[in-house]
C-alpha cells in the first residue's frame, strides 16, 4: 500500500514496508497492489452489507495536524446483510451509517492510499462494512471492507432494472469477465443482479474476520 501526500505543488510519497510495496515496483504503473476479493470473501469479512445513498462527506485533520480522515454519512436504502441497527436519521424511518477512512483533501493537501474508495454525494451504492473499532461497542463508525472493492455502484440496465457494478480497475488476480475483455488501461467492471449479489453474500460463512 502506498500513501501520497500532496500540497502546494509538493509531492511526498511514503511507501510502507510490506510485500505490496515490493510488488508495486514490478507491476505496470496503471495497476495497483490490491488482491482480488470475491463477493463471498467480502461478505465474510463484513458485519453488514447495505444499499445506501451517500448524503455528505466531512474531511478533517487529526489533532496533531499530521493525518487526514474523511467521514461519510450514508442513508440506508436496504439491508443485504445486517448486524445491529444503524443510527436513526432526522426523519422518521431514516437510518444512517457513519463511515470513516484515512485520507481525503483539505486545505489544499491530499492524503491518499492505493485502492481507497472514493465517494460522491448522491451516489447509490452497495457497501460492505465492518466496525471501525471492534473492541469499542459504543463506537458505531464503520470501515469499507476491501478498499474500493467494498464499494459497488448501483446502475440500470437497458430495461431500467437495477444492477450492481464492481469496478475492478487495478485489482490483481481478477478473474476473467465473460465476454470481451476491455483493451489497454480501460476499467474492468463486473455486472450482477441484486439476486445474484444476495446469493453470493449468503454463500459466505458470515460474520467478521
Amino acid at each position: 500500500m502506498a500513501l501520497m501526500r500532496t500540497g502546494g505543488g509538493l509531492s511526498i510519497r511514503c511507501l510502507l514496508l510490506t510485500s505490496a510495496v515490493i510488488l508495486l515496483a514490478v507491476i505496470p504503473s496503471q495497476a495497483s497492489v490490491m488482491r482480488f476479493l470475491s463477493v463471498e470473501e467480502l461478505a465474510d469479512k463484513s458485519s453488514q452489507v447495505v444499499r445506501a445513498k451517500i448524503m455528505r462527506q466531512t474531511t478533517y485533520w487529526t489533532a496533531n495536524h499530521e493525518g487526514i480522515y474523511t467521514e461519510i454519512d450514508a442513508l440506508v436504502i436496504g439491508d443485504l446483510k445486517s448486524a445491529g441497527a444503524p443510527a436513526p436519521g432526522p426523519r422518521a424511518g431514516e437510518r444512517h451509517l457513519t463511515i470513516i477512512q484515512a485520507g481525503g483533501v483539505i486545505d489544499g493537501v491530499s492524503l491518499d492510499w492505493t485502492g481507497r474508495p472514493k465517494f460522491n454525494d448522491g451516489e447509490d451504492l452497495v457497501l460492505f462494512l465492518a466496525p471501525y473499532e471492534r473492541t469499542d461497542l459504543q463506537d458505531q463508525r464503520l470501515l469499507v471492507v476491501g478498499g474500493k472493492q467494498g464499494r459497488m455502484r448501483v446502475v440500470r440496465d437497458a430495461k431500467g432494472n437495477p444492477m450492481v457494478e464492481r469496478d475492478l480497475a487495478g485489482v490483481l488476480d481478477a478473474p476473467f469477465i465473460e465476454g470481451d475483455e476491455p483493451k489497454g488501461p480501460a476499467p474492468r467492471r463486473d455486472l450482477m443482479t441484486f439476486d445474484e449479489l444476495r446469493n453470493k453474500i449468503h454463500a459466505g460463512r458470515g460474520g467478521v474476520r
